[in-house]
């Protein structure tokens, strides 16, 4: 995945959906949060399978592709910048 898109852009989309996702879950895959970038839009979405949030924000997009990142992790190393 190749794009431009601001810290700003990415605590808002990891915000919105990082309340669903668990730092004690039923399966490891639902401690991370799925991005996948198309066109000029960027989608955080995230689910503890009762819940599924997703929230997408503006981006350029050169080359995407939607490989799954720990969500508590990006959030706090956006964070920490």
């Amino acid at each position: 995945m190749n794009l431009t898109i601001t810290k700003e852009q990415i605590l808002a989309g990891l915000q919105a959906v990082q309340n669903v996702v668990s730092t004690a879950p039923r399966c490891p895959i639902l401690s991370n949060v799925l991005i996948r970038a198309e066109k000029d839009r960027v989608e955080f979405t995230a689910t503890d399978l009762d819940v599924t949030i997703a929230c997408s924000v503006e981006a350029k997009v050169k080359n995407p592709a939607p490989p799954p990142r720990a969500g508590k992790k990006n959030s706090s190393a956006s964070r920490a910048n």
